[in-house]
C-alpha cells in the first residue's frame, strides 16, 4: 500500500508486520496499554481521524498503539495482539477498526447462552461471529477455511484440549460501519470526530432509560419488580434528587415505539438498557399489548392468523391448511379471515406491524443520544452483517459512543445487568464488559469511553493494575456501595478460587444486597461442591425473585432427589410465574416419578380452593406426557439401530436442552456401544457435555476416560470424548446461563 509521509513508522523489530505496514507506539506511559488495530485502506482514507481518536484515549491516561496492515487472515491479527499483550506493559484492551477479519466459531455452542443450531446447515448461520478468538488468548482453535463469498469470514473450530470456559485476558470492541461502499469511510470519520468531542466532556451518569419488551419476563410482574429493585442497588443516585431513571414496560402504552423513539433522542440521556426480543435489523418492541377490551382481543387474533396465512402463501404452502388449523384448534369462524388478502386490510396490518418494532431505517431518521446502550436482545450486534441495529445507533446521527450487543440469539431474562453499576464509578465500558464471558456479546464502538467518577475510589485503576491484589479486593468487601461490594466478591473469587468458598457461603447467607448475594451464589455454582448444593436450599426461599428462579433451575440441573420437596413447593406456591415455570422444568429433569410423592405430601397441607386440585390434575397429565415422551419416544428412538443416522442424531440432540436424568443410561449405552454408527456415538458424547451440573456427571467422565484410553476408538470419538470430559470437569461457561 502507499501511505502519506506522516504515517511512516517502523514495526519491523517484532517481525509481525510487512515492511509497508505501520505501528505507532504510545506517546505516554502507564500501567497498561490499548491498541487501535486498523485495516490499511481505512487508515489511508481517514488516518488523521484515527490519530485524533488515539490522542483522545491518551488524554484519559491510557497509552495507545495504532497498528495498521492489510490483514490477510484472523491469525495475523491475533499474532499482533499476542505480541502486544506479552510486552512488559500489557494491553488491557483493543479495538478493531474497519474491515478486520471476523472469526466464525464452530463447535463451541456451550460457550453461548442459547445458540444451538445444527452445524450441518449453512456455515454462516451455524457459526458464531466472535472476537473471543482475539481477546481470550488461552482458547485454542483449529483453522478450517476462509469463506469464498464473504472474504472477511474465517471459520475456526474450538479444540478439544482447549479451555472450555471463556476467561478473557482483555476487552475488545468493533468499530465497523453498518453499510458498505465508500460511504462507510465518511461514517467512520464522523464517528471518530464525535468520540473526540464526547471524550473531552466529563459526563456524570445521572439519567437512564430501562425498557422491558413483550415476552421478556413472560409478562411476570414479580420478575420485573425484582429487576427494578436490583437496579436501584446498582444505580442508587438515579433514584435520588438530581438523578433520573425511567423504567418502562411495553404494556404501559399502545404507542410505545413512538414513545421510545422520542425518549432515546433526549439530550440529557446517558444510558439506555433494552431488554427485549431482537433481530439483525430490528428491535422487537411491543408485540400485542395486553387489553381488557373484547374487540381489541378479537382484532389481535385476526391480525395474528392473517399473518400466518400470508406467511404460508409467501412460502408457497397451503393457505387453506394454515387457516384450518387455527379454525379447528380455537373454533373460530372462517368468515373472520375472508379479507386477508384484500389490499386495504393488508396495508392496515402492515401499518400496525410497523408500530410494533424499531427498524434499522427508523434509526436512520433519528439522532440517538444515550452515550451507552445495552441491547439485551438477539442479533442486534451482528457486526458481520449490514444494517445491524447496534451499528445504526453507534454510527448514526446522534451522540451514542458505544453499545453492547449480541452477534447471535441469546438466552433472555437472565442476569443481564451484572456489574453494570460500575459504569457510574468511572469504569471504562471495556473493563466492565470483560466480565461478560460469552461468545456472542460484543462492544460496538469505543470501549475506552467512561462516565465521570462521582466517588473517591478509582475503580478503573484498580481493574487496570490491581487485579491480583487480594488485599485491595478484601478491603472492598466492606464497602457500603453495592456495585463495589459485588465487584469485590468477583475479584476475590478470581484470585482465591475454592479457598474463598466458605466466605462466599457466608456472604450469600447474610448480605442484604440482591446483587451481592447473586454474585456469591454464582461463584458457588462455579465450584459445584456440597456447599453449593446446600446453598440452593436456602436460595429457593430468597426474597429476590431471580435468585429463587435460578436456584430452582440449578436444582433441576443437579437433579438430586433431595430437591424434590423444594421444587414441588415452588411449583405450587411461589408468587412468580417464572419461578413456577422453572420448577416445572426442574421436575422433568429430576424425574416426575421422584417428584410425585413430595408433591402430593405438600399438597395435603395446602388449603382447598387454592388451585390445588387443578394443579394436581395438570401434574398427572404432565407425568403421562413425560413418560410418553421419554419412555415411548426419546429413549427407544435413541437406541433403535434400525433408524437412519439422521433420525437418531436429531433425537439424541434433544438431551442437550432437556437434561433428563432418566436419559443418563441411554447416553452411556449409545456412546459406549461399538456397533453404533460413529456419528451417533459422537452426538451422544457431545450431549453428555451439557450435564455439567448433574450429580451423575462423574459417570460421563468415566465413560469419556474409557473411550480416550481405548486404542480402537476412532479419532473423532476420542476428540469429542476429550472435549466433553473437559467441559464436565470445568463446568458450564457461565453458570447463570447453563
Amino acid at each position: 500500500m502507499k501511505c502519506v509521509t506522516y504515517l511512516l513508522i517502523l514495526f519491523l523489530s517484532v517481525g509481525l508486520l510487512e515492511a509497508d505496514s505501520i505501528l505507532k507506539k504510545p506517546t505516554i506511559k502507564g500501567s497498561t496499554t490499548f491498541a487501535i488495530i486498523v485495516d490499511a485502506e481505512t487508515y489511508q482514507k481517514i488516518g488523521e481521524s484515527v490519530d485524533a481518536y488515539r490522542s483522545s484515549v491518551e488524554r484519559d491516561g491510557l497509552p495507545s498503539y495504532i497498528v495498521v496492515d492489510d490483514w490477510k487472515n484472523a491469525d495475523a491479527v491475533k499474532s499482533v495482539i499476542k505480541k502486544l499483550y506479552s510486552e512488559k506493559i500489557p494491553l488491557e484492551g483493543f479495538v478493531l477498526v474497519g474491515d478486520i477479519p471476523i472469526p466464525m466459531i464452530r463447535d463451541a455452542q456451550h460457550m453461548t447462552t442459547a445458540f444451538k443450531l445444527d452445524q450441518e446447515v449453512s456455515w454462516v448461520r451455524s457459526s458464531v461471529p466472535s472476537d473471543r478468538f482475539y481477546d481470550d488468548l488461552d482458547l485454542k482453535f483449529t483453522f478450517i477455511k476462509q469463506d469464498t463469498a464473504r472474504k472477511l469470514y474465517f471459520y475456526y473450530s474450538l479444540d478439544a484440549d482447549s479451555p472450555q470456559r471463556i476467561d478473557r485476558d482483555m476487552y475488545s470492541a468493533r468499530i465497523k460501519s453498518p453499510v458498505n461502499g465508500d460511504e462507510k469511510y465518511d461514517i467512520l470519520k464522523k464517528y471518530f470526530d464525535r468520540i473526540v468531542r464526547e471524550k473531552k466532556k466529563s459526563e456524570v451518569l445521572d439519567n437512564a432509560l430501562v425498557y422491558t419488551g413483550y415476552g421478556y419476563h413472560s409478562e411476570s410482574l414479580a420478575s420485573w419488580e425484582g429487576n427494578s429493585f436490583a437496579m436501584k442497588e446498582l444505580f442508587p443516585s438515579l433514584y435520588q434528587p438530581g438523578g433520573h431513571i425511567q423504567n418502562l414496560n411495553f404494556a404501559m402504552d399502545h404507542e410505545m415505539k413512538a414513545m421510545l423513539v422520542q425518549k432515546v433522542q433526549s439530550d440529557d440521556l446517558d444510558l439506555a438498557l433494552f431488554h427485549a426480543h431482537g433481530a439483525v435489523d430490528a428491535q422487537l418492541i411491543v408485540g400485542e399489548p395486553p387489553t381488557f377490551m373484547m374487540d381489541h382481543n378479537i382484532q389481535a387474533i385476526k391480525r395474528f392468523i392473517r399473518s400466518k396465512m400470508r406467511t404460508a402463501k409467501r412460502r408457497k404452502k397451503s393457505v387453506d391448511e394454515a387457516l384450518q388449523y387455527y379454525v379447528d384448534q380455537y373454533r373460530l369462524p372462517k368468515e373472520w379471515f375472508a379479507d386477508t388478502f384484500t389490499d386495504s386490510v393488508a396495508a392496515a396490518d402492515s401499518i400496525d406491524d410497523e408500530k410494533q418494532d424499531i427498524h434499522s431505517y427508523d434509526i436512520d431518521m433519528i439522532a440517538p443520544q444515550p452515550r451507552f446502550v445495552m441491547f439485551d436482545e438477539c442479533f442486534n450486534g451482528s457486526f458481520h452483517e449490514k444494517e445491524y441495529v447496534a451499528g445504526k445507533y453507534v454510527f448514526g446521527n446522534g451522540r451514542t459512543v458505544a453499545a453492547v450487543a449480541n452477534s447471535v440469539n441469546i438466552l433472555q431474562d437472565v442476569w443481564a445487568n451484572e456489574h453494570i453499576g460500575l459504569l457510574g464509578y468511572g469504569v471504562r465500558i471495556g473493563s466492565w464488559h470483560r466480565f461478560r464471558n460469552t461468545l456472542e456479546s460484543h462492544i460496538i464502538g469505543d470501549p475506552t469511553y467512561r462516565f465521570a467518577n462521582r466517588t473517591q475510589t478509582d475503580i478503573q485503576t484498580l481493574l487496570s493494575s490491581k487485579r491480583s491484589d487480594v488485599a485491595t479486593w478484601k478491603k472492598l468487601l466492606k464497602e457500603q456501595d453495592v456495585p463495589l461490594r459485588s465487584l469485590a466478591v468477583t475479584m476475590m473469587f478470581q484470585n482465591e478460587g475454592k479457598a474463598f468458598e466458605q466466605e462466599l457461603f457466608t456472604i450469600f447467607k447474610n448480605d442484604p444486597s440482591y446483587n451481592v448475594r447473586m454474585a456469591a451464589l454464582k461463584y458457588l455454582a462455579v465450584l459445584r461442591t456440597e456447599i453449593f448444593e446446600k446453598a440452593l436450599m436456602i436460595a429457593a426461599e430468597d426474597p429476590y425473585e431471580f435468585i429463587r428462579r435460578i436456584a430452582i433451575l440449578w436444582m433441576g440441573e443437579v437433579s438430586k432427589p433431595d430437591y424434590a420437596s423444594a421444587v414441588a413447593k415452588a411449583s405450587m406456591t411461589d408468587a412468580s410465574e417464572r419461578v413456577q415455570y422453572s420448577a416445572r422444568n426442574a421436575m422433568e429433569k429430576i424425574g416426575l416419578d421422584v417428584i410425585a410423592g413430595p408433591l402430593q405430601e405438600f399438597a395435603n397441607h395446602v388449603a382447598e380452593g387454592s388451585k390445588k386440585e387443578s394443579f394436581l390434575a395438570d401434574f398427572k397429565r404432565s407425568r403421562l406426557y413425560y413418560h410418553s415422551r421419554l419412555d415411548s419416544d426419546l429413549v427407544p428412538l435413541s437406541l433403535n439401530d434400525t433408524l437412519s443416522v439422521k433420525s437418531r442424531v436429531q433425537t439424541i440432540r434433544t438431551f442437550r436442552l432437556y437434561n433428563y436424568t432418566g436419559a443418563v443410561p441411554v447416553l452411556l449405552n449409545v456412546a459406549l456401544k461399538a456397533g453404533n454408527p460413529l456419528r451417533v456415538r459422537v452426538t451422544a458424547i457431545e450431549a453428555m457435555g451439557w450435564y455439567s451440573f448433574s450429580y451423575r456427571r462423574g459417570e460421563f467422565i468415566d465413560a469419556c476416560n474409557k473411550l480416550i484410553a481405548d486404542p480402537s476408538s476412532a479419532p473423532e470419538l476420542k476428540n469429542e470424548a476429550l472435549k466433553t470430559k473437559n467441559r464436565l470437569m470445568t463446568g458450564s461457561n457461565d453458570p447463570v446461563t447453563p
